[in-house]
């Protein structure tokens, strides 16, 4: 709640903010980032944290959801967003992935993915394909190019080309359309 009254902020100012004393922000903060609620920008060498918006909350409807929906109307209302142009969110783990995909569907323009896609399929399997599922249904178009020698999945409104491994990362880069422009994410997907 404090996050998103700030708009975005440093964990000091947020802990100054909601009272709670700094390494357990920290940690609130990196268990909210794992569920795909924050992310954080790197301004001048300092991490600064932002809420994601809250609709993201109802990621697994259920009996959360109308408890959540009560609530959704505050939330939106506390929502602050820097006027300032962002450089760079980052997202961690399965919440993460499951944010950058529901953007992109949110957004329901084609979208493009580059690089080591069949890390993105072999270690989110069910996010991945639910996320090409959807895609399909909304008529959305996505163009791969991936590394050769690597196996990976399609969907039917997806084309790819697979370049050699020599010439193209395996850092997977995703650039899709948004009514303010183009948006892109990026990752490196490896096993801890």
């Amino acid at each position: 709640m404090a996050l998103l009254g700030l708009g975005s902020a440093t964990a000091s100012k947020l802990s100054e903010r909601s009272g709670i004393d700094r390494t357990t922000t920290y940690d609130v903060l990196s268990r909210l980032m794992e569920g795909g609620l924050v992310s954080y920008v790197i301004k001048n060498n300092v991490k600064y944290f932002r809420a994601a918006p809250p609709e993201n909350i109802l990621a697994d409807p259920g009996d959360k959801e109308k408890k959540v929906r009560g609530i959704l109307p505050r939330l939106t209302e506390l929502t602050k967003m820097d006027k300032e142009e962002t450089k760079v969110e980052v997202y961690k783990g399965k919440g993460g992935i499951r944010t950058l995909y529901k953007m992109i569907l949110r957004d329901g323009r084609d979208y493009f993915w580059m690089g080591g896609g069949s890390e993105a399929c072999t270690m989110f399997p069910a996010e991945t394909e639910t996320f090409v599922r959807k895609a399909h249904a909304k008529n959305m178009k996505g163009r791969l190019l991936f590394r050769e020698g690597k196996e990976f999945f399609t969907g039917e409104s997806e084309r790819y080309r697979l370049i050699a491994k020599d010439f193209i990362s395996s850092v997977t880069t995703t650039v899709w359309e948004t009514e303010q422009g183009f948006l892109s994410g990026a990752g490196r997907f490896s096993r801890l």
